[in-house]
């Protein structure tokens, strides 16, 4: 087998990887856990995770165009696998636009690698199903021999899944600090993510970035830090072209405008910098293509809607003509009346609208002076209905009714008396007769009170066609309500 690292421990590391997982002693595994914890998958996780990963791991080869992935294929059981390159290289190919109904018609161009120290798979264990298979084909296969650790899903969802998901997620949204990206669904973003993983470089105070006259084939996506674009005219002179900031993309000119080389160079000015470096493959082929299709689909929704709101204009203007005609039908009626109030001088200011005579109050000021006038009349008719209906009350149905009750008051002590007369020398037998006809009599009493109370409350129209109650006098009541009760006393006696 060929020798990959040259360090003693490195090849106790690789020799250890090649035997199967229940064989390797601890100390392998230590080895092991040294040796992985420099690539990039590991960074971050502590010593346990790691050994964890490193005695489940498998040693693979995979020779040259030996297809690992396939976009429109579904994922067999096998498949399922986090892969970490040991040495060799993997090259990623994308379709060219969406996938058509025959899958041997598709186009595939290369769009990135994946080279050693680097990983792949996480992104099909932390995208659901609808992320992955949808429009686009999508290749992982062997560019050359290599040599790769694996691990199978089910420890790469126990050990890694958790901290790989917040760094996906986290890395996806660090793009929407760019303006091209800000009005991407996330979706898409994440299917950015699913074909390759961008490799994002760290600089530090004047470190270079690109120097003037390398190959233009990647684009720099700064994510953190100031960096200055300088031109070298000759070989002392140079010129500053200015200062670019995260949250800028640079190098996308040259690869739309077929430029092969760098017409600047790129100095990291912060202590501390973040570049995301895209393949210009996958820029121009993937990136700026969904750029260009959300650009059409916003100008399209802003289009519809300009035209709504030109069709809701069109409706307010034919509204307002309208309204206008409906004046100037009015005005002219007006005018042919010639009513004599019409001219009136208005009794307070109010609001003065533009009229087309000049001199005199406009149309719309006389109507308003109409109505305040009318407003002006109905509140004294209001009121004086109010104090007419409050000087009957306190002048006529309260006397009358104080006038009613001392003429009950008054018969009631008139029929005792006369009860009083009349039971002289009755018999002892006739005693319950007689307060059965007193409570009788107090009955009738009181339902008449409250009679005369009701009809005192009836409005004096009503009243004329009540003859019992406007002739309602204190002996014409008496004789009615205490006429039978009389004659049966009298009987008695």
């Amino acid at each position: 087998m060929q020798q990959i690292p040259d360090n003693y421990y490195d090849e106790l590391a690789i020799i250890a990887l090649q035997k199967h997982r229940n064989e390797r002693t601890p100390v392998e595994v230590f080895y092991m856990s040294k040796y992985f914890r420099q690539f990039q998958c590991f960074q971050g996780y502590n010593d346990e995770i790691i050994r964890n990963c490193c005695s489940k791991m498998r040693y693979e080869v995979l020779h040259p165009n030996q297809l690992i992935y396939k976009r429109f294929d579904q994922i067999a059981e096998d498949q399922k696998k986090f892969y970490i390159i040991l040495q060799g290289e993997l090259g990623i190919y994308l379709s060219v636009g969406l996938l058509p109904e025959n899958f041997k018609d598709v186009e595939f161009v290369e769009v990135s690698s994946i080279k050693m120290y680097q990983h792949f798979g996480h992104q099909l264990f932390c995208m659901a199903k609808e992320d992955i298979f949808e429009q686009y084909g999508l290749i992982i296969k062997a560019k050359k021999q290599t040599f790769v650790a694996t691990l199978n899903y089910q420890y790469f969802h126990a050990y890694l899944y958790q901290q790989e998901q917040r760094k996906m997620n986290s890395e996806i949204s660090r793009l929407y600090d760019f303006c091209l990206f800000k009005e991407i669904q996330y979706k898409e973003l994440k299917v950015l993510f699913n074909y390759t993983k961008e490799i994002l470089h760290q600089f530090l105070l004047t470190d270079k970035v690109c120097s003037q006259g390398d190959p233009a084939h990647c684009v720099f996506l700064i994510l953190r830090g100031q960096y200055s674009l300088v031109r070298r005219t000759n070989e002392q002179e140079v010129q500053t072209l200015g200062i670019i900031s995260e949250g800028e993309i640079i190098g996308e000119y040259e690869i739309l405008n077929n430029i092969d080389s760098r017409p600047f160079s790129l100095i990291c000015q912060s202590e501390k910098g973040e570049v995301l470096i895209c393949d210009a493959q996958l820029f121009q082929n993937y990136v700026f293509q969904l750029i260009r299709e959300n650009l059409e689909q916003t100008i399209e929704a802003k289009f519809n809607f300009h035209q709504m709101d030109k069709t809701s204009i069109k409706f307010e203007l034919t509204k307002l003509n309208q309204h206008i005609h409906r004046r100037q039908s009015i005005e002219e009626v007006c005018k042919q009346n010639k009513f004599h109030y019409l001219m009136r001088p208005p009794p307070r200011k109010i609001h003065q609208s533009s009229s087309e005579y000049k001199g005199k109050p406009s149309y719309y000021q006389l109507f308003i002076n109409i109505y305040n006038i009318a407003s002006q009349q109905t509140q004294l008719a209001n009121d004086e209905r109010k104090r007419r209906i409050t000087h009957y009350v306190r002048n006529t149905l309260k006397p009358m009714q104080q006038k009613l009750k001392q003429a009950l008051n008054v018969s009631a002590n008139k029929t005792d008396e006369s009860i009083s007369k009349n039971t002289k020398g009755f018999p002892l037998h006739n005693e319950m007769l007689i307060q059965a006809l007193k409570r009788n009599n107090d009955s009738r009493f009181r339902k008449t009170f409250q009679k005369t109370q009701s009809l005192a409350s009836i409005s004096p129209s009503k009243k004329q066609s009540r003859p019992d109650v406007i002739d309602l006098g204190e002996n014409l009541i008496i004789k009615k309500q205490y006429k039978s009760s009389d004659k049966l006393i009298y009987n008695n006696q």
